[in-house]
């Protein structure tokens, strides 16, 4: 008898339970279940069914063949390795959905360099009990292919042949066809024709995708870029389409003169820091960045200013370069996977740090991460004279004494704007006449990060999120109270911004109030003190976005690159574009003044400037993949080839 309920209930009760788990964790997601719309609930139940019938039938299949043989125990353990993969695959879209709103994306995968800081012992726990429960599904398999043969007339193993081969075939193309419905949603959360395993395999398609293929690939309409973008030069067929010559910025302030009399220029990126967190820009939460908004008041403040690309990698590169990368941390070409950090190394950008280096400035990036992580060798990539990791700023610059942020690896937010601290007073005592460029990117505001032993917490407030700003601001008051007594304050023209908006997790939306759309787009700071210069205390970018942060910096100090390939303008000039564009990999966004609009969102008067701009974004990848962004000067490539970079196509 024992064997009987084996034979006929082990399957059953081994896809029940995840189609369970996975509804019950659905459920918990406001809004997902919208009674309005009852078509899409009922899609939500039967689509992970389809998923899991198929998966019941190939093990089924498996089952069918061991029945009557002497070797059963290969196709018992391809049963049970099916087991294993879908209670993982379940289990991880089932954690993502709890942690992030959100399947695991393409831009998750992108950025698995970051994949440490969602771990956790529920977690590890869980993969425990997914590879138990998988287990004991494979006992149970061996089991039922044990027992007599007139035993398992129960489920599928005693249909007969054809029956079941067309049973599996329908489900097979069912499944295929839920395949291709994967890429209709931007909004980060289970679309309705989204399931555990459909989804993660076109996500891990998409991710792993050639540049060719994403360039190819996309929404754009059929709209020449010729309607809203003019290339310089000999237009778009030069070898260097995107590449301009000096005359191409008009200068707000006049030629400052020789270096020494050159303002200094710091830029701190804060990770993942939306506007609507910050006080000054009418943040819910008084108090929570007092730091931030003292720095405001002696700054220009920047309304409706959006991030242009994510994540971090994508992020710093697209500021500093004024252009687009579809390189990101993770993926196919991206700067996580193993060499391809050489490859992306030698694709010849016009940066802001090189720009400043014709200048006779001296640059700096302070970095919280280790010395052997890709994000170092990505931001030397982009000229910079001296990137500072973990292991030289605690060692050259705080004497050893540093703290790491708990689960990150990385430094804390307060020994990062310490040892930023400790370079400008190092310099100070020097006495060098060099100009300074000096860039910071923290760690401690980082996505699914919660608060660290010995941080403080927001009062009257139980949220992670804030607690994590609150001690970013209290870091950055360390530097503020140095600066403003400092000898730079007078000549240092100072930046805040962010590398892109926050991340919509779950914890973030319930404090973000309204109007957040769940996409990985939104209204970034940029507050700018500019010492001696006459600037308004505010501008609105009208939804113009961070692909114009190096053009505004450059004009602001009346610098003129000789040359240069930036698609963004500065902001107190005339857009390049005629659409602000957001690109994450393939996916576009509009930003305007009213809001985030994602692909099928557009209004009708803005779309064929839309598409046109992501046909001019998908051009810029192009370029990208094949290295003909900007072309460096000769003095360039031989140092390059000096310091073993090379100088070949990517």
């Amino acid at each position: 008898m024992d064997g009987v309920i084996v034979t006929r209930f082990h399957r059953l009760a081994f896809l029940v339970a995840l189609y369970l788990a996975y509804l019950a964790v659905l459920f918990l997601i406001p809004d997902i279940w919208n009674r309005a719309e009852p078509g899409r609930i009922v899609a939500r139940l039967i689509v992970p069914a389809i998923e899991l019938s198929m998966l019941g039938l190939v093990c089924a299949g498996f089952s069918r063949m061991a029945l009557g043989r002497e070797r059963r125990w290969p196709w018992v353990l391809g049963s049970g390795l099916v087991a294993v993969a879908v209670a993982i695959v379940y289990l991880a879209q089932i954690y993502s959905i709890r942690i992030s709103n959100n399947f695991v994306s393409v831009l998750a995968l992108q950025n698995a360099d970051s994949a440490a800081f969602v771990q956790s012992p529920q977690l590890k726990l869980g993969v425990v009990g997914a590879i138990v429960w998988a287990g004991l599904f494979s006992v149970g398999t061996a089991v039922a292919v044990s027992v007599p043969r007139s035993f398992t007339r129960a489920m599928s193993e005693s249909w007969r042949p054809g029956v079941f081969r067309l049973a599996l075939g329908v489900s097979v193309v069912l499944f295929l066809y839920l395949v291709t419905l994967q890429d209709k949603n931007q909004r980060m959360e289970p679309g309705f024709r989204q399931a555990p395993l459909v989804n993660l395999v076109s996500s891990l398609y998409r991710a792993s995708r050639s540049d060719e293929a994403v360039v190819a690939a996309g929404v754009s309409e059929p709209v020449s870029v010729s309607e809203c973008y003019t290339f310089p030069g000999n237009g778009e067929g030069a070898p260097y389409p995107f590449q301009r010559h000096a005359g191409s910025q008009a200068g707000r302030g006049a030629d400052q003169g020789d270096a020494p009399s050159r303002p200094n220029v710091i830029v701190i990126f804060a990770e993942g820091m939306s506007a609507r967190m910050i006080g000054a820009y009418g943040g819910r939460y008084p108090g929570l960045t007092p730091n931030i908004d003292r720095l405001s008041r002696e700054s220009m403040r920047v309304d409706n200013y959006y991030n242009h690309t994510a994540a971090t990698f994508r992020g710093l590169i697209g500021q500093l370069s004024s252009g687009y990368s579809h390189a990101g941390g993770g993926g196919a070409g991206g700067w996580v996977k193993s060499g391809a950090d050489g490859a992306l190394s030698r694709i010849h950008r016009q940066t802001l740090p090189r720009v400043l280096g014709d200048y006779g400035y001296e640059s700096h990036f302070l970095a919280p991460h280790k010395q052997n992580r890709p994000i170092i060798g990505m931001l030397k990539s982009l000229g910079f004279d001296r990137v500072h990791s973990s292991e030289s700023t605690t060692g050259e610059l705080l004497g050893g004494r540093s703290r790491e942020r708990a689960g990150t690896g990385a430094l804390d937010d307060v020994s990062l704007f310490r040892g930023l601290v400790s370079l400008l007073k190092s310099r100070q005592a020097a006495g060098t006449d060099k100009p300074l460029f000096l860039a910071t990117y923290n760690i401690g505001t980082h996505a699914f990060l919660r608060r660290a032993e010995g941080e403080q917490v927001f009062d009257g407030h139980d949220s992670p999120v804030l607690d994590k700003f609150l001690n970013f601001d209290i870091a950055l008051g360390e530097f503020l109270d140095y600066f403003e007594r400092s000898p730079y304050r007078d000549n240092t023209l100072l930046v805040f911004t962010s590398d892109h908006a926050t991340y919509p997790e779950p914890a973030y939306r319930e404090v973000a109030g309204e109007g957040l759309k769940p996409v990985f787009v939104d209204r970034i700071p940029l507050l700018v003190r500019a010492p001696g210069s006459e600037l308004p205390a505010r501008m609105d970018a009208h939804g113009r976005n961070s692909l114009d942060l190096t053009p505004t910096v450059l004009e602001l100090i009346g610098v003129q690159p000789r040359t240069d390939s930036f698609l963004g303008t500065s902001l107190f000039q005339p857009r390049n574009l005629a659409s602000s564009v957001t690109a994450l990999g393939s996916n576009y966004f509009l930003t305007t003044a009213q809001g985030v609009f994602g692909m099928d969102e557009v209004p009708e008067k803005d779309r064929a400037s839309f598409h046109c701009g992501v046909n001019v974004v998908r051009r810029f990848y192009q370029a990208e993949r094949e290295n003909r962004i900007f072309e460096p000067s000769p003095s360039a490539v031989a140092a390059e080839r000096a310091a073993g970079v090379g100088a070949s196509s990517h």
